[in-house]
């Protein structure tokens, strides 16, 4: 979580979805607290498993809605293609 700081580029992808189309976006604020993950509603395989929530900003408007499950590539990883 250290490696990712205000302002650092990424992109926003949707998990498992038809369109993979990376959207660009930027980091806007970092959380404070380290808690346990969400996003799985298996607790065992989420045992030992720790998040910081991160906020995005698109560069772009988009028409992504809030609680989307999306991939997120930060920094140098977001202008690598695969």
């Amino acid at each position: 979580a250290d490696a990712v700081k205000v302002g650092m580029p990424a992109e926003v992808s949707l998990d498992g979805g038809a369109d993979a189309t990376p959207r660009a976006a930027h980091v806007l604020r970092i959380g404070e607290v380290v808690g346990p993950s969400a996003l799985d509603e298996d607790v065992a395989a989420r045992d030992g498993v720790r998040t910081v929530d991160c906020v995005l900003g698109f560069d772009r408007p988009q028409t992504l809605r809030v609680g989307q499950r999306v991939l997120v590539r930060f920094g140098a990883a977001a202008g690598k293609k695969d």
